[in-house]
Order: C-alpha cells, then sequence, then structure tokens
C-alpha cells in the first residue's frame, strides 16, 4: 500500500516538474534579440519606403522630389491593391516574426503596426465612407492649395513637374468624378447644402486669366508666375515656362474641373438634405466602427455620451462649489460670463507682460 501510495506521489511530482519545464519562457541572448529587432526594423523600413514610393504627395510632404510630376492614385483599382499590400504585411509579421525575441521599442513598433494593419483591413469595408470633396478639406480646394503651398519651384526642373501636374489635374479629376459615382450608386452622397460651396470653390478655380479675359490672373497661374520670375533663369526661359503653364491650364485643368462641375450639379439634383451616418447603408455600423477607432474603447455611444453628461454635471457642481466660496451672486451661467469677461483674469495689454507671458 505505501508503494502504491509512494508511486502515485513521485508520478504527481514528475507531472508538476514536465509542467513546469514546458512554461519556462525561452531566454534569448542579446545577440538573438538584436538580430531579431533589426530584421524587424528592416522590415519596417521596406514598408515605409514602399508605400511611399506609391504616394507622391506624400513625397512632396516630406521634400522629396522623386515623383514631384504626379498625383496620388485614388482609383478603385490602386486601393485594391493596397488592400493586398496591407495583408502581405499583416502575414508576414504574424508568420516571420518572433516576437519574444524582440527589445521593448521594437515590440511596441511591431504592436502597433500590427494593430495599425489588422484595423486598415477592417476600416476597407467602409473605403466610400467618406466625401471626397467638401466645404471643408474636399479635393477641389485641396490640389491647388497642394500646388500653391507644397509645391516648392526652386528651379526649372521643379516648373516643368508643376506643369505636369497641371497637365495631370484632368485625369485624377476624372478618377475623382468616378469615385463620387461610384459612391452615388451605393447611397453615400453629400447633402444637398454642401453642393453649393463645393461648387463656388470649383468655379472659382477657372476663374481669371488664362481662362477668361479678364483682368485678374488665375489662382493658379499667379502662384506658378509668382514663383518662376524667383528663378535664376533667362526671361525667355521665364516665358516658355509660364507659357506651358497656361496651356496646362487651359486644356487640361478646365476640362478637369468642368467635368467635376458636371458630376456635381447633376448629384444635386437627387441629393437630399439628410445628414450624418444614420443615412448610410450599414451607416450605424460605421458609425460604431469610427467610434472605436476614435476612442480606442468598445463603449456604444449611448455609453460615451452618458459620460460627457456626468463629466459636465460634475464639473457644474465643482463650480458651484467655487461660487459659494468666493461669495458670487447670480447663476451659474452669470459666473461663466464673469470669468470670461472681468479684468481681473487678463493680463494688461502691455509690452511688459507680454516678454513676462
Amino acid at each position: 500500500m505505501k508503494s502504491h501510495v509512494l508511486k502515485v506521489v513521485v508520478v504527481a511530482g514528475l507531472t508538476v516538474l514536465s509542467s513546469c519545464k514546458t512554461n519556462t519562457a525561452k531566454t534569448y541572448s542579446i545577440e538573438e534579440i538584436k538580430k531579431e529587432s533589426e530584421k524587424v526594423n528592416t522590415f519596417f523600413q521596406k514598408q515605409f519606403d514602399e508605400n511611399l514610393d506609391r504616394h507622391p504627395m506624400y513625397q512632396t510632404y516630406l521634400g522629396i522630389k522623386k515623383d514631384a510630376d504626379k498625383w496620388n492614385d485614388i482609383s478603385d483599382e490602386f486601393a485594391d491593391k493596397e488592400l493586398e499590400y496591407t495583408k502581405q504585411a499583416l502575414q508576414w509579421i504574424q508568420d516571420s516574426v518572433n516576437v519574444e525575441a524582440l527589445n521593448a521599442d521594437t515590440k511596441l513598433s511591431y504592436d502597433l503596426f500590427k494593430q495599425s494593419l489588422e484595423n486598415s483591413i477592417a476600416d476597407d469595408a467602409y473605403r466610400l465612407y467618406d466625401y471626397p470633396v467638401n466645404q471643408m478639406h474636399g479635393m477641389q480646394a485641396e490640389i491647388p492649395a497642394f500646388l500653391i503651398n507644397m509645391h516648392q519651384i526652386q528651379n526649372k526642373k521643379d516648373a516643368e513637374n508643376y506643369i505636369s501636374r497641371l497637365h495631370k489635374i484632368k485625369p485624377l479629376f476624372n478618377q475623382l468624378a468616378k469615385n463620387l459615382k461610384t459612391r452615388e450608386e451605393v447611397g453615400i452622397m453629400i447633402p444637398k447644402f454642401v453642393f453649393a460651396k463645393v461648387l463656388d470653390d470649383s468655379k472659382n478655380l477657372i476663374k481669371g486669366q488664362p481662362f477668361d479675359d479678364s483682368k485678374e490672373k488665375s489662382t493658379l497661374l499667379n502662384d506658378f508666375e509668382s514663383k518662376v520670375e524667383k528663378l535664376d533663369i533667362s526671361s525667355e526661359e521665364k516665358s516658355t515656362l509660364i507659357e506651358s503653364a497656361k496651356k496646362a491650364l487651359k486644356k487640361d485643368v478646365l476640362v478637369g474641373y468642368r467635368n467635376l462641375i458636371a458630376t456635381l450639379e447633376a448629384q444635386e439634383k437627387t441629393a437630399t438634405t439628410d445628414d450624418g451616418a444614420w443615412k448610410f447603408p450599414n451607416g450605424e455600423a460605421f458609425f460604431n466602427n469610427a467610434l472605436k477607432r476614435t476612442t480606442t474603447t468598445d463603449l456604444t455611444a449611448n455609453e460615451i455620451h452618458e459620460i460627457g453628461l456626468k463629466e459636465v454635471a460634475r464639473i457644474h457642481e465643482e463650480m458651484k462649489n467655487i461660487m459659494k466660496t468666493v461669495a458670487f451672486e447670480g447663476s451659474l451661467q452669470d459666473f461663466f460670463k464673469f470669468m470670461k469677461t472681468d479684468k481681473q483674469f487678463y493680463y494688461p495689454n502691455t509690452q511688459k507682460e507680454k516678454k513676462r507671458i
């Protein structure tokens, strides 16, 4: 009997030891950690470089002039390819990385990159759920603003790249018009009250020389001429560049904007005043997904709203206590106005005080 008990104890002990051995995490050497981390960081750099190669406008934002004669591809076909690149990247980091052998900084980068890839893949279901043109930052205004604010002309080549981008506004806006029609087909269209502002933006960009005989130069011609005039090149070269820009404006920019305007005017006729994500197909799912991305939580809109209401009530209660402490007579709104307007809460508008601040 004692022998049998002893055997049980021994077996149990071996089981515990075996379990402990299985759960023991492997310890990696400094060299192993360095090698694995370098491998992953090299992959990150490769991903960044390849993404940069596919986005000429991002290059310009970074001061890189490699593809300064091109625009980003905004076609649905390009978006499909981007999704595939994203899936391939996610597959690689899942299959090819020993996460336990990464140093702390690389592990953090790994986690963030993986999350970004997973979010991008999930969000692709809502690829069309935006307004490419709108009154705040639509492409009809962003493209000219990009040329004016971001496309520097420091030499003749830069000027030629600018002209090339002018020529390519026509195909770019053809893609934009197609994207707007695709969204319309699935029930995603800007509200009726936005069209007037977007159309005004578009029409204003093709006013002035060389689009008409007015004395005023168009926005883009004025920008191009002012930049070219500062170049250290001959007057003949400047004139040639400016004439080339005028031709690009009259030929491709004008046609591109007219095509966009025609598309918008056609859509305006059937647009409604409905606004908000609720009007979209699967709008609730889209909104909840956007909410999750914005808040990094799984809270519902109602739950977040309740938190906001409770916080406002809490802050108001604290303000009321302050009112009692300072013996303020009046309502809470009176107290807000007092805090906002009373001179005692502002520094004097003098040079001495400005320097002190």
